[in-house]
């Protein structure tokens, strides 16, 4: 796999989710197991989890 910029999820750096972005392509990992696996959603699905996981600034959705 190419190398990717990950990005904390989390303003505060706590979130266990990382994001990269590259072309139209986005990636998923956890970010407290930075080795594992990383997910590549199709950009209709990384889309749509992007602009679900706004609708929630600085909490869980599940908090919401």
């Amino acid at each position: 796999m190419r190398e990717l910029h990950w990005k904390n999820a989390s303003p505060e750096q706590s979130a266990c989710t990382d994001l990269a972005i590259e072309s139209a392509a986005g990636f998923v990992r956890d970010s407290k197991n930075v080795p594992g696996p990383v997910i590549e959603p199709s950009p209709y699905a990384f889309a749509s989890f992007i602009k679900y996981a706004g609708m929630f600034p600085g909490q869980s959705p599940e908090a919401g």
